[in-house]
């Protein structure tokens, strides 16, 4: 099961402004291989192409599926590989969806409820290791469509826009 996240949309923009080639989508896991060029040539006229095509326009995770019986061990280790969500099933129908921030704001809300973090909670960001020592970024001043290219590239969903001495002035 996919899911359609901005990776895709991403790929989308890319491939409708002709900024990736075809080549570039030669693995792509959508059948028939032989409608992948006239999808293409669709896109960049415009016209619409089914989401079935788009979804499948970058290699990304599944949309995983865990039961409502499944702890929340399991959730964490799924979403610490980088899953932002994953659907719950109840004999094989979605009851809902969990995501990586609604995770987050559960164990905020009911930190109390767990003294056994709250070292963990209290710690800096620092100490724990978990902040990207080379954070990857742009440049404010460059054009949109490097940022494109780059977060495409780098199978990336997002980001940093810098000034040139490196302060943070966003994020895309």
């Amino acid at each position: 099961c996919l899911t359609f996240d901005y990776t895709d949309l991403n790929a989308y923009l890319l491939l409708v402004l002709n900024k990736i080639k075809v080549d570039t989508l030669k693995n792509m896991d959508y059948s028939p291989k032989s409608d992948i060029p006239k999808l293409i040539k669709k896109a960049q006229t415009g016209d619409e192409v089914p989401v079935s095509f788009v979804i499948k326009l970058t290699n990304k995770n599944p949309f995983i599926k865990l039961s409502e019986s499944d702890n929340l061990s399991t959730v964490v280790e799924i979403l610490g590989t980088g899953v932002h969500r994953i659907a719950i099933i109840n004999n094989d129908k979605l009851t809902d969806i969990l995501s990586q921030r609604r995770l987050v704001k559960y164990l905020w809300d009911n930190a109390r409820r767990f003294p056994s973090m709250e070292p963990l909670l209290s710690s800096s960001i620092h100490s724990l290791h978990i902040g990207s020592p080379n954070p990857i970024a742009i440049y404010g001043d460059q054009p949109l469509i490097e940022a494109l290219t780059t977060m495409h590239s780098l199978k990336m969903s997002s980001l940093a826009v810098v000034d040139r001495n490196y302060h943070l002035l966003g994020n895309i």
